[in-house]
């Protein structure tokens, strides 16, 4: 695999999430090539530290895990949590349901766990509840989201949303890929190895969050 990597200078992964092995194999394979390594799924590679210490090492910028969308579920719920906290409301609970009908959903339906994991890391709050990913083929690469959040204002007083989102998946995906390409690139080129922090903002799960 190493060998069809050379003159390349970065690797995106976008694979289905849920094949751990899958993307460990591809980070090797970068690494033996001498390439960057940008994981986009929600499996655990950047979060790995002895891989991510080996890419170090080698000068290699490693980025992941699981990129943020554009303007996608995480992103929109996550800013919404943030606006209460800096409006002084006190979250009561919240949840997320997402359906989706690409390959990508299918199997997240069947291997949730990581991609579970890792929106909890986007959220950070112990009071967002997530719903099993439906997946449903008629949908295609349209993506739906149902949030809730129940907070209470001054005096106790109940405040209540709820919000429907709905996306056009790949395309949600499609900048934040060529934002991390170019980071990578960047990094590589001016000999920086490991985990460049700027990359943060693109990702749902970068170093040091949960696996």
């Amino acid at each position: 695999m190493a060998e069809a990597l050379t003159g390349s200078e970065v690797l995106l992964y976008s694979a289905p999430s849920g094949r751990p092995d899958t993307a460990r194999a591809y980070a090797e394979a970068a690494l033996l090539a001498g390439v960057a390594f940008v994981n986009t799924t929600a499996d655990p590679v950047a979060r790995d530290s002895s891989l991510l210490k080996r890419f170090e090492q080698a000068g290699l910028p490693l980025i992941g895990d699981d990129l943020a969308s554009q303007f996608g579920a995480s992103v929109v719920h996550k800013a919404l949590l943030r606006l209460l906290q800096d409006r002084g409301l006190t979250l009561v609970s919240s949840y997320q349901v997402n359906l989706g009908g690409t390959e990508d959903f299918r199997n997240l339906a069947e291997n949730p766990d990581s991609k579970k994991q890792s929106k909890m890391n986007a959220l950070g709050s112990d009071k967002v509840q997530l719903a099993p990913l439906g997946y449903l083929p008629h949908l295609k690469s349209q993506k739906i989201a149902h949030l809730n959040i129940e907070a209470q204002g001054w005096g106790e007083t109940a405040v209540s949303l709820d919000v429907r989102l709905q996306v056009h998946d790949p395309s949600g995906a499609a900048g934040v890929n060529i934002d991390l390409i170019r980071v990578a690139a960047a990094a590589l080129r001016s000999g920086r190895g490991g985990y460049p922090a700027e990359a943060s903002r693109h990702l749902k799960s970068p170093p040091g969050t949960s696996v």
